[in-house]
């Protein structure tokens, strides 16, 4: 009976406690489960950053590469063949216009002057005793005529000599730089074979072509900039020259500016990028570049409006450095996405914005 009463105490017990169990974690799991369904149903909120519209001073700008050339160039040659016996410059050096820069072996040339040069003073002595004797009638005007005609033709042999003496002593055309030579003393040269090349760089010319669309916006005393590897800052410059016509197979036009070069840090050779300002408007809408997405060949961008983003088809104008004008679409103060597009989907969503 005993034994009875114990089974029976001992199933009620382990019923009591498995009820209570069942109840308080059964309670739990759906107060956890009605939570999940809640946290599930709720949209969340996509991260974005924004980006105003503003006004703006608008100017449309063009964007260019060109190459700097020397304002003179030449490859300084001789005119008649020889040997050269003496070198008067230094590679890389400034030299002067009429500066010797080398001389070749003229003792022929020389002697034919030297020559030519006592014929001329015995022409000339014949002469001047030939007209003290017509002047007394003591030798007739033709002979006298004789030895003017032979006067003349000494000096001209004179000339022709002394002209051709000075072939052999090669001087510098103009101020400027002088390039690497290609000779050595005692090298034998042709005529017009290539000695060393010689630019002006104290002055460049920069030479930049321009589609045939943009020519009626140039014109002649235009401001523009230009930037080079080479200083840090803008070269600031103006549009001197405008060629004559257009290039028939690019459809481009040739400009030319002129840049002082009074460091010598710019090189003929080198290349630059030159910035006009073609048109000028004083005020314009415009959002930053990041913010214009395209689909379908249109360009659009996401509006926030009390934290809900709205797909607006926008007309874009004028590209500026970061930032574009918007010609329709939009209006100053409307706040655009400019970070986190890759995650909106549809108007109406949610965003929550980062600062």
């Amino acid at each position: 009976m005993i034994k009875l009463r114990l089974f029976w105490f001992l199933v009620i017990l382990c019923v009591s406690i498995i009820g209570s169990f069942i109840f308080f974690f059964g309670f739990d799991y759906s107060s956890k489960n009605s939570s999940v369904k809640k946290t599930l149903q709720q949209k969340p909120k996509v991260p974005v950053e924004l980006g105003l519209v503003r006004e703006m001073e608008i100017k449309e700008k063009l964007s260019l590469t060109g190459e700097f050339k020397a304002n003179e160039s030449v490859f300084v040659r001789p005119e008649v063949a020889g040997k050269i016996i003496s070198i008067n410059f230094t590679d890389g050096k400034r030299v002067k216009k009429g500066d010797k820069l080398l001389e070749l072996d003229s003792e022929i040339p020389l002697a034919e002057f030297l020559q030519a040069e006592a014929e001329f003073i015995l022409a000339e002595q014949n002469f001047l005793r030939a007209k003290t004797l017509n002047e007394k009638d003591f030798l007739s005007t033709g002979s006298l005529e004789d030895t003017r005609a032979a006067l003349g033709v000494a000096g001209a042999k004179k000339m022709l000599s002394e002209a051709k003496l000075k072939l052999f002593t090669v001087k510098s055309p103009f101020n400027g730089v002088i390039g690497l030579k290609n000779v050595s003393i005692g090298d034998f040269i042709e005529v017009g074979e290539n000695i060393l090349l010689l630019e002006d760089l104290k002055t460049l010319k920069f030479d930049f072509k321009v589609p045939e669309r943009y020519v009626n916006y140039l014109v002649v005393g235009e401001e523009i900039k230009i930037f080079t590897e080479v200083r840090n800052i803008p070269i600031v410059a103006k549009i001197d020259v405008l060629d004559i016509r257009v290039d028939q197979d690019g459809r481009y036009l040739t400009v030319r500016s002129f840049v002082k070069n009074f460091d010598y840090l710019l090189r003929s050779g080198m290349f630059g990028k030159v910035e006009i300002v073609l048109k000028k408007r004083v005020r314009g809408l415009v959002i930053p570049e990041e913010a214009v997405f395209s689909e379908q060949s249109r360009k659009y961008v996401w509006k926030v409006t009390n934290a809900k983003v709205e797909k607006i088809l926008i007309k874009t104008g004028v590209r500026l450095e970061k930032h574009i004008e918007v010609t329709d679409g939009l209006k100053v103060g409307d706040s655009v996405v400019t970070k986190g597009q890759l995650k909106l989907r549809k108007t109406g969503q949610l965003v929550k914005v980062l600062q």
